[in-house]
């Protein structure tokens, strides 16, 4: 499901670029000067400021996403696994409860 998001994203992304260049070549007319300014317009602000689709501005929706959650699993792993060695090999130890003289008990590791 995350593939297909990510790819469809991509893809409108990767549109949007194409389209400012093909409204920039569109043949205008003499007839319409607003229409043909708008046009134009348009075709500048979408060469100049591409189209990203974004999580709330957080991170760009794209194929990027995907190298760095596999990335980001590896390094998680990668940690994990290193705790998981360094406390193989020893032992649990029980705290043991000393008694003292005025009735309380004292912890000693």
């Amino acid at each position: 499901m995350l593939g297909a998001m990510v790819f469809y994203c991509s893809s409108c992304s990767r549109q949007t670029r194409f389209l400012g260049s093909y409204l920039h070549r569109i043949k205008q007319s003499n007839e319409n000067d607003p229409q043909n300014d708008l046009i134009r317009e348009f075709s500048i602000q979408l060469l100049h400021d591409p189209i990203f689709i974004s999580a709330n501005g957080v991170f760009h929706i794209d194929f990027n996403l995907i190298g760095s959650l596999i990335a980001l699993t590896i390094t998680y792993m990668v940690i994990l696994i290193q705790f998981e060695m360094s406390t193989r090999g020893k032992p649990i130890r029980k705290p043991i409860m000393k008694p003292m003289e005025n009735g309380t008990k004292q912890l000693i590791h």
